[in-house]
């Protein structure tokens, strides 16, 4: 899925090692402490809220936009609590 878009066949297979690296470079990142993953992971996180709301009207297996609404609120609270807790930690 990219922004909400379901992709198919070779298109999904060519594009899913984008995905692939950077899962395995947030996690890199989050294990040895390199602080700006925070806010490229929170960026991650609004990006996934908006291609949920999408997903959730344009796809036949999607509930429709309150559902998709309901997603996206969840996952953008989880990024901005991220960045909250960032700020927080931030010295200054």
């Amino acid at each position: 899925m990219w922004f909400g878009l379901e992709i198919t066949g070779w298109l999904a297979f060519a594009t899913a090692p984008l995905h692939w690296a950077f899962f395995a470079l947030a996690a890199w990142a989050f294990w040895t402490g390199r602080t700006w993953i925070v806010p490229l992971f929170a960026g991650y996180l609004f990006y996934a809220a908006f291609s949920h709301l999408v997903w959730s009207e344009a796809s036949p297996h999607g509930r429709g936009w309150p559902i998709g609404l309901l997603q996206a609120t969840l996952i953008s609270a989880a990024g901005w609590l991220l960045l909250r807790l960032r700020a927080l930690d931030a010295p200054g």
